[in-house]
């Protein structure tokens, strides 16, 4: 697992101008989760987090910091939008998540 973690950082640290200390320390406890609780290979649940980490800025925006027109709200990790950013409210209200948890971003 420790060469997948290796190659999961080298992407995120080249493809974006995400925060890495922050990614690096969440990352692997997240990947952890994702592996407990859904049936994924490891290197699919580090895809799944380097995902996150990009979309969120290494794991550390959870909310859009320019939205436009047609995208005003995205939330979490994956920063949800539209439908999908109401399911995810519906999930963290249902399961008293806090929604800026990794419990409740993972899940």
């Amino acid at each position: 697992m420790a060469s997948l973690t290796r190659g999961l950082f080298i992407h995120i640290d080249g493809d974006c101008d995400a925060p890495t200390q922050t990614f690096r320390a969440k990352a692997p406890a997240i990947v952890t989760m994702l592996l407990a609780d859904f049936p994924l290979d490891p290197s699919d649940g580090f895809e799944v987090v380097g995902y996150a980490g990009h979309e969120s800025k290494g794991l550390t925006t959870l909310q859009k910091i320019r939205p436009s027109r047609t995208s005003r709200v995205a939330r979490g990790s994956f920063q949800w939008t539209g439908r999908a950013a109401g399911a995810f409210d519906a999930y963290c209200k249902r399961n008293e998540l806090d929604q800026t948890s990794d419990r409740a971003n993972s899940g």
